[in-house]
């Protein structure tokens, strides 16, 4: 979470007045007319507002509308619904935006709760390079969600997103490269400590490690700076790979990534085969004879 945007958002709702999405956009150095940046500003927003709810404040982004139809973006309603406040449609139709933007004002122009909650973890020391197991979540989807492309067009900057990508999953890797070591040293494992290591691509996993009864194991790490629902992208190699080494195959699943102190919080998905759904969205193609 970006803790600067946070006290800037808190700031204006002290203030009482809404800023737009541009001043969000040039305090984080985007632009706004790329795709990639426009996500990066949702996503820092989105994770500010999810910190907000969880804590049981309002959200803070809502001080943020557009400039020229001065309302909220389709962004902030949709996260809204993933909150579970209700459907992002109807929320939107109700002015939901505004009316949590006067909530957010109110609990912010009180000096209690600024001095309570302007600065976090005020007596919490956060440990950095470490990740903190959770348990597996139980509300997930039942079936498949229906896939609704917009067909609208949109430019990406994808050496942006690329680099963005292989970043965040180097550092999940090394983080759980880490735990894996520091756990088999504590069993007394160190001669299999030493052997852990990161798998190269194609090796259909990330890490290879080991379990208690010193077995190998294989280990898949998906990392996200979103929530623990967040849907992930596995690729052909990595489903065949789990498939043919069920009983060894793990994935752990890193969310709420925070990259400025590198921590984590992450579940085990043990049993993947039986414990997900997979949605496949594209095709290799061939040409067909006549």
């Amino acid at each position: 979470m970006n803790h600067e945007i946070r006290n800037y958002l808190i700031d204006q709702c002290v203030k009482g007045k809404p800023i737009y999405y541009e001043d969000v956009g040039n305090k984080l150095g985007l632009n706004l007319e790329l795709q990639s940046d426009r996500l990066i500003l949702s996503k820092t927003l989105g994770e500010i507002s999810t910190f907000e709810h969880n804590n049981n404040r309002p959200l803070i982004s809502s001080i943020v509308i557009y400039k020229v139809k001065n309302d909220h973006g389709y962004g902030f309603y949709n996260l809204c619904e993933k909150l579970g406040l209700g459907k992002a449609t109807s929320l939107r139709n109700k002015l939901f935006g505004f009316l949590e933007m006067d909530k957010s004002k109110i609990f912010w122009q009180k000096g209690l709760n600024h001095k309570s909650y302007y600065v976090l973890n005020k007596s919490i020391k956060i440990t950095p390079n470490t990740l903190s197991l959770k348990n597996m979540p139980v509300d997930g989807i039942t079936e498949l969600p229906e896939l609704k492309p917009n067909f609208k067009g949109v430019y990406v900057d994808y050496v942006k997103k690329h680099k963005h990508d292989k970043d965040l999953g180097d550092a999940g890797e090394l983080l759980v490269k880490e735990i894996e070591v520091k756990k088999l040293k504590l069993l007394k494992k160190a001669n299999l400590a030493k052997k852990v290591r990161i798998a190269k691509d194609g090796e259909g996993f990330d890490v290879l490690s080991y379990n208690e009864e010193g077995n190998t194991i294989y280990i898949e790490v998906k990392a996200t700076k979103d929530d623990k629902k967040t849907p992930f992208y596995l690729s052909l190699n990595e489903k065949l790979f789990g498939e043919r080494n069920k009983e060894t195959y793990y994935i752990y699943r890193l969310y709420n990534y925070d990259d400025v102190n590198n921590i984590a919080d992450y579940f085990i998905i043990s049993d993947p085969m039986n414990e997900l759904l997979f949605q496949p969205i594209d095709y290799k193609v061939y040409l067909k004879e006549k």
